[in-house]
């Protein structure tokens, strides 16, 4: 008799382009549930990094509250898009004591940040990971171990939220234990590093920018040519990283008749839909339709600790200053919408 073995499905080979076509007498095996499966997650998550972005889209408000001994970061429930696509979903308050994640990792924060008394930066980040569960016995070889015997029958999307070493030490990043979340997979990275802005989120600043530099009036000159207008959205690829170095692009006024304005709207959007958003993604170590985006987590909030020399936070929460300012926001469409319709803020120069 020939030796049996089980069947390995190497899920990295399957291309998330193809769907299943259904036929009468097609034998249905695992791989065929998994490329339906995989094809669905994949088509939904590239939805979300090409038409909308990643960021926190609600809750998940990070604080360091007064009065509770040991201090300690809370982070609120809430949900979030990561930069591939995923939805990451926290359901209840998370919290961990950062007298104790001091503790743990006292000799690596002695290194790369000195000894106490000292000041450390982290950040908080929150990442997207899966859980197997419902354990249940499943049919095989005979002779098998009991282990063999079960398998999960269901996958949990779950999280886990990391305080991570800023790099603004000039360490490579260092890896914590992750804090409050359900048990993670072999999906999950060992590396911790702060989720560092993309280039693309760049590119879109630089965008804004311009557009808030068009200017549609009857009266002024000298008007725009769409030229010019297409070379100033050209000009964001040597203002954001990877680009060449040179001068800024002008921040002067775009003006344009009321008559072009639709012509010169559309030149800016084909150059920057055709030319700028492809090598802002290229830099970025992605492409329109390739698979997703390795990083699979998005920040929250950086926290500075002020430490004792006894390796503690010094004065509770006053000793924590939280700074939300590098948290990326994913704004949902209705609001958008109502921004639109109520015709955004008013600039006076």
């Amino acid at each position: 008799m020939g030796d049996f073995q089980s069947a390995v499905i190497d899920t990295e080979q399957i291309d998330p382009l193809k769907r299943v076509n259904y036929s009468f007498g097609l034998v249905l095996g695992v791989d065929e549930f998994l490329q339906e499966q995989t094809h669905l997650l994949e088509k939904h998550r590239r939805h979300n990094r090409r038409l909308h972005g990643y960021g926190t889209v609600c809750g998940l408000k990070v604080s360091v509250p007064t009065g509770v001994t040991p201090v300690e970061v809370r982070v609120a429930p809430g949900l979030a898009v990561t930069r591939g696509g995923a939805e990451v979903c926290v359901p209840r308050v998370m919290c961990a004591k950062l007298d104790d994640w001091l503790k743990a990792n006292d000799a690596v924060l002695r290194q790369h940040v000195g000894v106490p008394p000292t000041t450390v930066t982290v950040c908080v980040v929150l990442c997207y990971r899966e859980c197997a569960t419902d354990i249940v016995p499943i049919p095989g070889e005979p002779c098998r171990s009991e282990e063999d015997a079960m398998a999960a029958s269901r996958v949990a999307e779950s999280f886990e939220i990391k305080l991570c070493l800023h790099d603004d030490v000039g360490s490579p990043p260092f890896g914590s234990p992750p804090f409050g979340s359900p048990p993670i997979t072999s999906l999950s990275s060992t590396s911790c590093a702060c989720a560092s802005l993309t280039i693309r989120a760049a590119g879109e600043a630089e965008m804004g920018h311009l557009l808030r530099r068009i200017k549609v009036s009857l009266v002024g000159t000298p008007t725009t040519s769409q030229a010019a207008m297409e070379a100033a959205t050209r000009a964001i690829l040597a203002a954001v990283p990877g680009g060449p170095v040179s001068t800024p692009p002008s921040t002067s006024t775009l003006l344009v008749r009321p008559k072009q304005a639709r012509d010169m709207l559309a030149a800016v959007s084909r150059v920057w839909t055709t030319e700028v958003l492809p090598e802002l993604l290229r830099r970025d170590g992605e492409s329109a339709c390739g698979g997703p985006s390795p990083d699979a987590c998005v920040q929250l909030a950086t926290l500075r600790l002020d430490v004792a020399a006894n390796g503690k936070v010094n004065g509770g929460a006053a000793g924590v200053k939280i700074d939300e300012t590098e948290r990326p926001i994913l704004l949902d469409t209705s609001l958008l919408q109502e921004w639109l319709w109520s015709g955004g803020p008013s600039i006076v120069p």
